[in-house]
C-alpha cells in the first residue's frame, strides 16, 4: 500500500515552488546563442539560412521517470525540474519506459518546464531503476490507519515494544459490566495489564489506572492496540481505549522502556477510528470534536515530541459543515486576519448563507460572506465572541448554529 503522509500538502507546495524556481530549465538553447545581434550578423544568418538548413545542437538530460501515460511521459530531472515529452516524439527503437526508470534522453530543440517539447528526441537510454529511498522498517504492517495493530482484549500479544530485539509478552484484560443479584450493574474497569508477567496496574480497585494521572471511565472491552509513532526509533507504543461518557472516545498511549511503563498522553479517538491516521513520523491525524462556536468536528493533527503526544500548535482546522446553513443576522466586527493587531471592519447581515471554512479551535473562526467578503471572528470562550466593545453569544449573531444536547 502506498504510504500516506500528513506532510503531503507541504510536499505539493514544495513541488509548486520548484516549478517556479526552475524557470526555463537547465537545457534550453545552445550555449553561445543570443537573441540580440548586429544587423550584419542578422543578414549573415539570413544568408546562411538561404543556403543550408539551420543545425540544432544536440543536448541531453538525465533523470528518473516520474509519470508514464499512453501519450506522454515525465522525468524528474537531475537539475531539479520536471520535463514532459510526447511519446510520438520517441524514435522507433526507443525502449519501453516504466515508472522509476533512470534515463538519459538525447534531443534537439528547446526543453522547458513551461512549454511542451516540440523538438526531436534522438535517443533514450535506460540506465536501470532509480535508487529508491529505503523507509525505516517497522514491525507493524502499514494499514489504512497507518502503523496500527489490534488485539482482542483478554488475549496475549507478542511484540518488541522497546526495540531491544527481544519480544515482550503483553496481556491486557477488562472487567465487563456484570449484573449483580440485586439487579444493579457493575462498572467496567481495567482488570490487568502485564508485560513479561509484571503487573502495571495500581492497587486502586475503583480505577486501576489512576496512578498514571488519568481516569478511565468506560474502558473498551473489545480491543487494545500497538502503534508505531516513530518508525525510526525502533520502539512501539501500547494503547488502551476508553469510551468515556456519551462515546467521547479516548486512546491512552504508553511506552515501555527499561522494564517501566510510561504514560505519554491521549488521543480523542480510537486507533482504528475512521479519520485517524498514524504516519510513522511522530504525527497522528484525528477526527476530533471542536470546542468553539458550535458542535462540529474536524481533522486535527497531533505530534509526539519531548516524551508527550499533544495537539500541534498553531494549526488551522477545516471543520466539517453541517447540512443546515448558517446565516449572519446582525452586523459583526471581524478582523482581516486571525490577529487582533490586524484591521477590524464590520460585516453586514445577509440573506445568503456564510461559509465557515477554518478555525484554530481556540479564538478564531474564518467567516466568508456570499459576496466573497472574508474576515475572522474572535471568540473569548466557547460560544461567546467579541462584537466591537461587546461580548455576545454566537447565537445572537448567527442563525443555524448546531448544539448537541
Amino acid at each position: 500500500m502506498k504510504k500516506q503522509s500528513i506532510l503531503s500538502l507541504i510536499l505539493a507546495l514544495a513541488m509548486a515552488l520548484s516549478l517556479c524556481a526552475c524557470g526555463g530549465g537547465a537545457n534550453q538553447s545552445a550555449p553561445g546563442s543570443s537573441s540580440a545581434g548586429s544587423s550584419s550578423d542578422s543578414a549573415s544568418a539570413s544568408a546562411s539560412t538561404d543556403t543550408e538548413p539551420e543545425q540544432s545542437e544536440e543536448q541531453s538530460v538525465s533523470g528518473v521517470v516520474d509519470e508514464v501515460k499512453d501519450f506522454m511521459f515525465v522525468i524528474d530531472a537531475d537539475d531539479g525540474c520536471f520535463y514532459s515529452f510526447n511519446t510520438d516524439h520517441l524514435p522507433a527503437d526507443a525502449p519501453k519506459l516504466s515508472l522509476g526508470d533512470r534515463v538519459t534522453i538525447t534531443y534537439e530543440g528547446t526543453l522547458t518546464e513551461v512549454d511542451n517539447f516540440t523538438g526531436k528526441i534522438l535517443s533514450v537510454t535506460v540506465e536501470g531503476e532509480a535508487e529508491k529511498e529505503e523507509e525505516t522498517p517497522s514491525s507493524l504492517a502499514m494499514t489504512d490507519n497507518g502503523y496500527v495493530a489490534a488485539f482482542d482484549i483478554g488475549t496475549e500479544c507478542v511484540m518488541d515494544l522497546d526495540g531491544d530485539g527481544a519480544e515482550e509478552n503483553i496481556f491486557y484484560d477488562v472487567e465487563p459490566y456484570l449484573e449483580g443479584e440485586d439487579g444493579q450493574w457493575t462498572e467496567t474497569k481495567p482488570a490487568t495489564l502485564t508485560i513479561n508477567g509484571k503487573e502495571f496496574l495500581c492497587d486502586n480497585e475503583e480505577n486501576p489506572f489512576d496512578s498514571y494521572g488519568f481516569w478511565i471511565e468506560n474502558p473498551s472491552n473489545g480491543t487494545y492496540y500497538v502503534v508505531d509513532l516513530d518508525t525510526s526509533d525502533g520502539m512501539l507504543e501500547l494503547c488502551v481505549t476508553d469510551w468515556g461518557s456519551n462515546d467521547w472516545l479516548m486512546t491512552h498511549l504508553f511506552r515501555y522502556q527499561n522494564e517501566t511503563l510510561e504514560y505519554i498522553g491521549y488521543l480523542p479517538a480510537f486507533p482504528d477510528s475512521e479519520g485517524t491516521f498514524y504516519d510513522g513520523q511522530n504525527g497522528v491525524v484525528v477526527f476530533d470534536r471542536l470546542n468553539i462556536m458550535q458542535t462540529w468536528s474536524g481533522a486535527r493533527e497531533f505530534v509526539y515530541q519531548d516524551g508527550t503526544i499533544s495537539k500541534k500548535e498553531n494549526q488551522l482546522i477545516a471543520p466539517v459543515p453541517h447540512e443546515s446553513a448558517v446565516y449572519l443576522r446582525k452586523p459583526l466586527v471581524v478582523y482581516t486576519e486571525a490577529n487582533k493587531d490586524s484591521e477590524p471592519f464590520t460585516m453586514e447581515p445577509s440573506d445568503q448563507p456564510v461559509e465557515l471554512p477554518l478555525t484554530d479551535d481556540e479564538h478564531w473562526v474564518n467567516v466568508i460572506l456570499a459576496d466573497g467578503t472574508e474576515g475572522w471572528a474572535y471568540f473569548t470562550e466557547t460560544y461567546h465572541l467579541e462584537n466591537g466593545d461587546e461580548v455576545v453569544d454566537a447565537q445572537s449573531v448567527f442563525d443555524g448554529l448546531v448544539y448537541a444536547g
